[in-house]
């Protein structure tokens, strides 16, 4: 029994995407066909049966590129597939038990391959045509389409919802949407290069497929009131805090210096957004009790997850100044 060790979608081996499979057969070739068939290509884009709105996109994509028609199979018509499953047959019975019984890797596979189909399936006498494959190949050579200049870039059409943080997800990693899109289906297009986003046919954003860290994050996609979140410098927060007043700015250097080990930014985030939505006379608080600091950064916290979109501890929410605010949601 031959056994093919981390093969094609198996541990080990990223599954080809996109019609990369497709692009290297026509380069083998050295032209596309007039006409692709499109009966069984899925296996060639790496989608399963129930992405076929994806798949549409991304093979016609292709097929525009090397300027070919496609030419769908009506459903459950297995005799106008061009006897494709016969081929797979034939390689399963004549060219495996070539590479000996045991386990065999991708590379030993590849490189017994091309051999096999030069000297064998190339020169045997085809049972449909009666033709040698290798000679009937160089007649038909001719009908091929040219390769355009540029090679095809493996694209990847994919839905996606954007979520309440204006991110959407592609494996793994986040891309931001223009927040007025939360909630609504859009379309990722993606390449090896890039992520763009289209709502409604209407392209809505563009980022970067690669980049440090687990999300790639535009400030003009947030809310203004969320954009400043992404800033992280203590000086930036302590600047704003003193456009409010220097009583405020005093307050804030007081909590980022309260521990010496846990980050106080994100309370300092709240607070000063937080009374940066009241009046000057209203933001002041100096000489502020601690029951009444802490209904101060209780409200500012609240209004922080509701802003982003998070849960919110019941009677979070009150005035500066305050009292009554309910318990701390540290």
């Amino acid at each position: 029994m031959v056994r093919i060790r981390h093969g094609i979608g198996g541990s080990g081996t990223r599954r080809p995407r996109g019609g990369e499979l497709v692009v290297e057969a026509f380069e083998e070739l050295g032209g596309a066909p007039k006409s692709l068939k499109a009966a069984v290509i899925r296996a060639a884009f790496g989608v399963d049966v129930d992405e076929r709105a994806e798949l549409c996109r991304s093979y016609r994509e292709l097929a525009r590129h090397y300027g070919a028609r496609i030419d769908p199979t009506p459903p459950v018509s297995p005799q106008m597939k061009g006897r494709v499953e016969s081929a797979v047959r034939y390689i399963k019975r004549n060219f495996l038990p070539t590479l000996g019984p045991g386990e065999h890797t991708v590379d030993e596979v590849a490189a017994a391959l091309p051999r096999w189909v030069e000297r064998t399936a190339n020169q045997r006498i085809h049972g449909t045509t009666g033709q040698r494959p290798a000679e009937a190949f160089e007649v038909e050579r001719a009908a091929l389409v040219p390769l355009p200049a540029t090679r095809y870039r493996p694209t990847i059409w994919k839905k996606a919802r954007v979520h309440r943080d204006s991110h959407v997800v592609f494996e793994r990693r986040l891309y931001s949407v223009p927040w007025r899109l939360i909630g609504k289906e859009v379309w990722l297009r993606v390449d090896p290069e890039s992520v763009t986003i289209f709502c409604d046919d209407a392209r809505v954003a563009a980022h970067a497929r690669r980049g440090p860290g687990p999300r790639s994050t535009l400030p003009d996609h947030l809310p203004a009131e969320r954009a400043a979140l992404g800033q992280r410098s203590r000086g930036f927060w302590e600047e704003r805090a003193a456009a409010i007043g220097p009583e405020v700015r005093d307050f804030v250097v007081a909590v980022f210096e309260r521990d010496d080990v846990l980050s106080m930014l994100r309370p300092v985030q709240a607070i000063v957004t937080h009374l940066e939505g009241f009046p000057r006379e209203r933001a002041i608080v100096d000489g502020l009790s601690k029951a009444e600091i802490e209904a101060v950064e209780d409200a500012a916290e609240a209004q922080l997850l509701e802003d982003r979109g998070e849960v919110i501890s019941d009677g979070a929410h009150g005035s500066p100044g305050a009292g009554g605010g309910g318990g701390r949601a540290r």
